[in-house]
């Protein structure tokens, strides 16, 4: 909302659009200047999408916060947003920064890793454990997008094709894709196109065909 407030929006056939104020942890609405990171976990961990979580990172100041939370389906109330934890992330991947990429692969990955592309680095972190996260791969320029991308068939299934990062170099004014593969414990690289695209890569959609 324009004044730092979060709401979370669902919709039903039968409801129509609803909305439900995020909680901070507390008696109060989540209150941010800034929602920088937004994602959640794999559906494979849960295929019946039962207390299946989420994560928002918000800035607030000079402070990062990452708030967990649960959405809960019940079977004779609506849906409901349940706070489940918080924490600084501010010192995290060497300081934490506006343009940072938070994101986590389609299906579950060792001990329920997630992802902080910043820079030209891409950390690792479990948000089981929550420590700190740690450097898994580097590139030769700065990541500018992440897209993991599933098998075409996958709605909640345990196959994920890869995961594609895009890299810019501002002084040749080129972009570089990368094919990733995240579910290994070291983070390997498929392919590569260096130098490849006329620009800045702002948005990646991949292209399934049958």
């Amino acid at each position: 909302m324009t004044n730092g407030d979060v709401y979370y929006y669902t919709y039903s056939e039968s409801r129509g659009y609803m909305r439900q104020a995020v909680t901070d942890g507390g008696s109060g609405t989540l209150n941010v200047d800034e929602i920088v990171g937004l994602f959640r976990e794999p559906t494979a961990i849960n295929a019946s999408e039962q207390n299946l979580r989420f994560f928002v990172v918000g800035r607030k100041g000079m402070t990062y916060t990452m708030y967990t939370y649960a959405y809960v389906q019940y079977t004779a109330t609506p849906h409901v947003i349940e706070f489940r934890s918080a924490k600084d992330v501010t010192a995290w991947a060497g300081g934490m920064t506006q343009d940072a990429i938070w994101f986590t692969s389609v299906v579950p990955v060792g001990w329920n890793y997630a992802y902080i592309a910043k820079g030209k680095d891409l950390w690792r972190y479990s948000y089981e454990g929550m420590e700190t996260p740690t450097v898994v791969k580097s590139f030769a320029d700065d990541i500018v997008a992440v897209v993991p991308v599933p098998k075409a068939s996958l709605i909640s299934g345990d196959e994920e094709l890869y995961t594609a990062v895009f890299t810019y170099n501002a002084g040749t004014k080129t972009g570089s894709m990368y094919i990733v593969n995240i579910r290994t414990e070291e983070v390997t690289e498929y392919s590569s196109c260096v130098g490849a695209v006329p620009g800045k890569v702002l948005k990646y959609i991949p292209y399934f065909s049958n």
